[in-house]
């Protein structure tokens, strides 16, 4: 029948309404892309030194060139933003003739032995510093410096790029945030930042994220994404932090059980509930579904493929968690301010194997992306371990107490191994009997017990571990080799049943596990 006058009143509005929107959103694109430009302005010599010159020209044209590699920034060329050198202009003013979004720029000075670095990040419409960092280095290392100094400051510069642009417009494009509470939307974004700094290097907080998120919970119980970052942060607050894992469970459950009322099909909700079966629950079968599922809407997800790869590792399918992993390699650029994160793991993961020539170049390239913090640290103990598989023990001591300086005591049980494997035995025995520390990982424990010949301490640790689900254990315990040495140790079939009596293995797991049964039968 013909429409009556109220409904087609109806169906035009809701027309307009969508119009509206669609002009909105295209609006949003357009400027998302105008703010995703910038411009590297030659960095200043604040002193009168033609070597401290040609560094600083050398440091804008690497970082130039670092951040031209990236697909999500479009960079001024170096005859258009290299015209300012020394002229001081007014930022908005470079930002409009240039056509950018944000400008780098930087200074470089000596005092003494010591080049100061300092690089700024400005947003081209207000003026406002985005972020800066100051990098002290001795002056004899001028080029080791202008390459690991770029490299890093590219690595910071692009997601501090992202985070602004999310915080002040990208959040729009989330539909899960579209009618989040205006301050519970920026407790989340406090969040977010807090997980991007921790992947960074740059500081950040398990703890301080988790509260944040409590936050916008408290403000808005029916945000879909706090549930969801709340549950990852417990997660990782319990893998790479110091959360306990009865903790991390009970919470990270709630977060996940609270989403599910909401959008139980939500793709983070999926990759979130992959992450809690596969690290706290142990049951690789339905961590596996949930990132398959994952994987159907987000195909080129690298974290997805990673955690198929690390299953895939812990029941022994080597071959095809090096494929899996190969897929991430091969696609970096999609992986932001993660990229450290991914080299190291990527470093740890291919030691488990025993591939020491490429997990060493992997763990190498991390280092050249964080220069300070946690990050660093793990980097350089990572780099260490791979060095010492292949006896070039000479060259780990400074790693080892560049690391030591940065967080040896907060986290000493990751030295015991590498004190002891390079011959100061005397230090490692000195973390085992100083009371100050609280030695908690026990796969850092588990090695260094090895290391000084102390099976039975070994043998303890290794059980510690598998009780507390620790991560490194649960890699190598089938694997790797350095546990060769307590294999034929009747203990060793007894660890390796107790792992098995905690997992929830995948189908494919099961099958493989019956044809060899059946073959030694």
């Amino acid at each position: 029948k013909p429409a009556s006058d109220a409904e087609t009143n109806e169906i035009k509005e809701v027309a307009d309404l969508n119009a509206s929107e669609k002009v909105e959103a295209d609006e949003l694109r357009e400027i998302m892309k105008a703010m995703r430009s910038i411009a590297v302005l030659p960095f200043a010599n604040m002193t009168t030194s033609e070597e401290t010159g040609f560094l600083a020209d050398g440091l804008s044209e690497d970082i130039l060139d670092n951040l031209a590699q990236s697909e999500y920034l479009k960079v001024a060329s170096r005859s258009a933003s290299f015209q300012y050198t020394g002229r001081g202009e007014d930022p908005l003013l470079v930002g409009e003739q240039l056509g950018v979004g944000y400008l780098l720029e930087g200074s470089v000075r000596q005092q003494g032995d010591t080049l100061r670095i300092t690089a700024q990040l400005i947003r081209t419409n207000d003026g406002f510093h985005v972020w800066s960092k100051t990098y002290e280095r001795p002056s004899t290392e001028s080029f080791e410096i202008q390459t690991a100094v770029a490299a890093n400051i590219d690595y910071i510069a692009r997601s501090e790029v992202h985070q602004d642009i999310y915080k002040n417009v990208g959040w729009k494009q989330d539909e899960m945030l579209a009618t989040t509470d205006p301050i519970a939307l920026e407790h989340y974004i406090d969040a977010i930042n807090e997980s991007r700094k921790i992947e960074l290097g740059e500081g950040g907080s398990w703890t301080k994220q988790i509260r944040f998120l409590e936050k916008a919970i408290d403000v808005d119980p029916s945000m879909l994404a706090s549930y969801v970052e709340l549950a990852m942060a417990n997660i990782e607050g319990h893998t790479q932090g110091s959360l306990s894992l009865q903790t991390a469970k009970i919470s990270a459950l709630a977060a996940i059980n609270s989403a599910m009322k909401l959008a139980p099909n939500n793709a983070g909700l999926l990759f979130a509930r992959g992450c809690f079966y596969l690290k706290l629950d142990l049951d690789f079968g339905k961590s596996q579904v949930m990132f398959e599922r994952f994987l159907k809407i987000n195909p080129g997800s690298p974290n997805a493929h990673y955690f198929l790869a690390e299953i895939d590792l812990r029941e022994g399918r080597i071959r095809e968690a090096l494929r899996r992993l190969a897929i991430i390699e091969s696609d970096m650029a999609t992986l932001g301010n993660r990229r450290s994160m991914f080299m190291t793991s990527n470093a740890f993961f291919l030691w488990v194997v025993g591939d020491y020539e490429r997990a060493l170049a992997r763990s190498a390239e991390a280092m050249k992306l964080v220069t300070d913090g946690e990050r660093r640290a793990l980097a350089l103990t990572i780099h260490a371990v791979n060095l010492l598989a292949l006896d070039r023990v000479s060259e780990t001591r400074a790693l080892i107490n560049e690391a030591w300086d940065l967080n040896g005591s907060t986290e000493p049980e990751r030295y015991l191994y590498l004190f002891a494997r390079t011959g100061e035995t005397g230090r490692a025995r000195d973390i085992l009997t100083d009371s100050r520390y609280d030695l908690t990982n026990h796969f850092f424990l588990a090695l260094g017990h090895l290391e000084l010949g102390d099976i039975d301490k070994t043998f303890a640790s290794i059980r510690a571990g598998i009780e507390n689900h620790n991560v490194y254990l649960l890699h190598t315990l089938i694997v790797a080799e350095h546990w060769d040495p307590i294999r034929d140790d009747p203990r060793f079939d007894e660890m390796l049943a107790l792992l098995d009596a905690k997992v929830t293995h995948t189908e494919q797991y099961l099958r493989d596990h019956k044809i060899s049964q059946a073959a030694k039968q």
